[in-house]
């Protein structure tokens, strides 16, 4: 309260309708979080019930993060008391949009079975060398390809089902990175003056203005690199 006491304490459902009693219990409250996984769209929501919400940077709240007898109780009320007198030493995290997060959903979910692709092929390869077989070193969407070619019928029976989800995956990947490169040049055609950079591609390119939004925000150049 305006006098520094703690009203209420306890736990809160991690869901939009907790959330919207709260805001309704506590009308205009200002609102303190750590940026984390569910910071983004908890923020949003109860900005949009007409709560004041700061997200803080934990990197910086070295007043809570090396306290010796830490705990999310203690965490909380630290986090409120320093809200409650400056709320700019929790030096705030501006969250991107809601479209902005969905856009990103693709290239994520892209990044993911990229990772999954790369994880069965070094299964693959570790297997085979382990009975005695080197694969050759082909492109990792060419693998599935030529693997089963290079090793004996009764060991290609047994890596069968792998090599036909790397098949799945690859095309899978392929399909993606189409519907992401339209994407992105047809909603933000700004991704292909960064095209124009040696080495930058549609979906960096594309990552990059998602990241980034609204370029007004930063004062000097340089301080998108120290954001990036």
């Amino acid at each position: 309260d305006e006098r520094g006491q703690v009203k209420e304490e306890g736990t809160l459902g991690n869901s939009r309708g907790y959330l919207s009693e709260l805001s309704e219990r506590y009308r205009g409250a200002l609102v303190v979080m750590e940026a984390g996984c569910h910071s983004p769209w908890i923020s949003r929501h109860l900005a949009d019930s007409g709560c004041e919400v700061v997200v803080s940077n934990p990197r910086k709240t070295r007043a809570i993060y090396q306290h010796e007898r830490k705990s999310d109780r203690r965490d909380a009320l630290m986090l409120a008391r320093i809200a409650r007198m400056e709320p700019a030493l929790l030096y705030p995290v501006r969250h991107g949009s809601e479209q902005a997060q969905q856009d990103l959903l693709q290239i994520k979910l892209r990044d993911s079975l990229v990772r999954a692709r790369v994880g069965v092929i070094n299964s693959l390869r570790f297997t085979l060398k382990s009975l005695g077989y080197t694969i050759s070193n082909p492109s990792t969407e060419r693998f599935h390809k030529v693997i089963e070619e290079q090793v004996p019928e009764s060991v290609g029976a047994v890596i069968g089902p792998s090599v036909r989800v790397l098949e799945e995956l690859s095309l899978r990947i392929k399909l993606l990175e189409r519907e992401i490169i339209t994407f992105g040049r047809s909603k933000y055609p700004e991704t292909t003056l960064l095209e124009q950079i040696p080495g930058v591609g549609p979906i960096t390119a594309l990552y990059f203005v998602l990241k980034i939004q609204d370029p007004v925000r930063f004062e000097r150049v340089r301080d998108v690199g120290a954001f990036i």
